[in-house]
């Protein structure tokens, strides 16, 4: 059975969320705040930085698996996200398997905009043997 993580939004994006996670972040990157220079490099406006979609992702698996069960996330991010946008995180089971006595999934996850991938990535998580967190999951067709 494939199960499929229940997708979460977030957003919208605000530029007062960019500025603000430009300083927790320590990234001093003008695309995120600076308008004039984001228009200069070719964007419509300034840009979220990668890491907030990624976060929302990071959200997703602690809150379903525990932040000791995930073993790894990695992403892929092929457009940006610009302020007033919505993001949509969720993920898929695609693989199952035993090994060293522990079960673990892999789930393909993404953030979309409007249905459109900003980014795509491969999350593995450990689970019990038999844990299925149906209040989390939801089964796909």
């Amino acid at each position: 059975m494939t199960m499929t993580l229940e997708p979460q939004l977030h957003g919208p994006i605000t530029r007062l969320m960019l500025a603000r996670y430009l300083v927790c972040s320590d990234d001093p990157n003008p695309v995120h705040v600076d308008e004039p220079f984001a228009r200069s490099l070719g964007f419509p406006s300034v840009i979220a930085q990668g890491m907030v979609s990624y976060g929302w992702l990071a959200e997703m698996l602690t809150r379903a698996y525990g932040a000791d069960n995930i073993r790894s996330l990695a992403a892929r991010f092929s457009s940006p996200v610009f302020p007033g946008e919505e993001v949509t995180v969720g993920g898929t089971q695609t693989r199952r398997w035993v090994e060293g006595g522990s079960t673990f999934m892999e789930l393909d996850v993404f953030a979309d905009v409007a249905g459109s991938h900003r980014m795509t990535g491969i999350a593995v998580v450990e689970v019990e043997k038999d844990e299925v967190n149906m209040d989390k999951e939801v089964e796909s067709a």
